[in-house]
């Protein structure tokens, strides 16, 4: 049986607020994206529009399993034969279906979101989530690997620190969160008006010395809490040493981004989408992470 495979990513989703309004916004955002809404509007987007359907709730109301459709109403392509081409016959309201499964965990606000093309993506998410709920700006934060970003965790001493950086267009909810590390490159990009920075902080030749522990830690997830879509942050590499091995090990945070994939069956001509195995494949790929994901991104 041939299949055919669609990543997924995952993100958190993050409030562009300020820290006194996080909690607030957090619970807020917890509610909206379980979609529980009896109707949604429409938004157009690219060739066609995007709405949402098969909407269900598991496990006490903690997860939501959706499907977005990207219904393409314009620029449909022809029939083809090998030789002569004709038009498709659809109506005023039909188009070519291209369907996006997700699965979303109020806990942490994570959803892991399948990846199409033509289909649905953040931004067009974004637009859909303000189109139909009154929400402050948010943005998506990349999830890594729970078992590597646990292993940097627990680390006991870094001694490098490497990134490659783009200047944020907005640090509302960033400056002043986070550390004061953090801060202060902002601040220093902002003076020198750079749009991109690579910067390395190490220990150099001494081997008994090692970098702050505790601000190397809120760094990161400082770094990390940055706006993906703009591709905010290049590399993210940390030295340290390993606690199983007790050696150096880098840990490479961008590189080991959380993706999933889910299979179907290909045909050749699809008659209807495969939600039912979407959300089961789904939901069995992301228990499988959830425990380390609760302990690391409960909101």
């Amino acid at each position: 049986m041939a299949v055919k495979k669609t990543n997924v990513y995952f993100y958190q989703i993050v409030a562009l607020v300020e820290q006194k309004q996080k909690e607030k916004m957090n619970k807020l955002f917890s509610e909206v994206f379980k979609f529980k809404k009896k109707s949604f509007n429409k938004i157009d987007f690219s060739d066609g529009e995007i709405l949402i359907s098969n909407i269900k709730s598991m496990h006490s109301d903690r997860y939501c399993l959706g499907t977005f459709i990207y219904n393409q109403k314009s620029n449909v392509p022809p029939k083809f034969d090998g030789v002569n081409t004709e038009p498709l016959e659809l109506n005023h309201n039909q188009g070519l279906g291209y369907d996006c499964s997700f699965i979303f965990d109020s806990k942490t606000n994570i959803i892991g979101l399948e990846s199409r093309r033509p289909g649905v993506n953040l931004n067009a998410l974004t637009e859909f989530i303000h189109n139909n709920y009154d929400v402050p700006q948010f943005d998506f934060s990349m999830v890594i690997i729970p078992s590597e970003y646990q292993k940097f965790l627990d680390s006991p001493s870094y001694y490098r620190i490497e990134y490659d950086i783009a200047k944020p267009t907005n640090s509302t909810g960033i400056k002043g969160n986070s550390s004061s590390s953090l801060d202060s490159t902002i601040d220093a990009m902002d003076e020198i008006n750079a749009l991109k920075g690579s910067i390395i902080y190490s220990v150099g030749n001494y081997k008994t010395r090692s970098l702050n522990l505790k601000e190397i830690r809120l760094f990161v997830q400082g770094l990390l809490k940055l706006n993906k879509r703009e591709d905010f942050v290049k590399i993210l590499k940390i030295t340290g040493t390993d606690i199983d091995s007790e050696k150096s090990k880098v840990f490479d945070l961008v590189a080991n981004r959380l993706v999933e994939n889910i299979e179907i069956e290909k045909q050749r001509i699809n008659s209807k989408f495969f939600i039912k195995e979407k959300y089961r494949q789904l939901e069995a790929l992301y228990l499988r992470h959830q425990p380390l994901l609760l302990k690391q991104y409960k909101i």
